[in-house]
């Protein structure tokens, strides 16, 4: 998941993906302005505080801290 000052909506996000995934990476732009990575480390998230450079390089690191099984499915659905 990528986010950007999502304090308001990160939380019913995360509530949704309960029971859809073991783990759960977020990308945070490192300019946000809220507390977003607070709230995503909080819940048990992965949360990976970077500058954002694009939506294809947020989704790589991502992908680069994901367990490897989970990087290797989302690269072949193409995510």
């Amino acid at each position: 998941m990528i986010a950007k000052d999502e304090e308001e909506n990160l939380p019913s996000a995360l509530e949704g993906l309960k029971g859809l995934a073991d783990e759960i990476v977020i990308v945070v732009d490192d300019r946000t302005k809220d507390r977003t990575a607070e709230i995503g480390r909080q819940a048990g998230a992965k949360t990976l505080l970077r500058r954002f450079d694009g939506f294809g390089a947020q989704k790589q690191a991502a992908l680069d801290i994901a367990p490897k099984a989970i990087g290797r499915a989302a690269r072949r659905e193409g995510v």
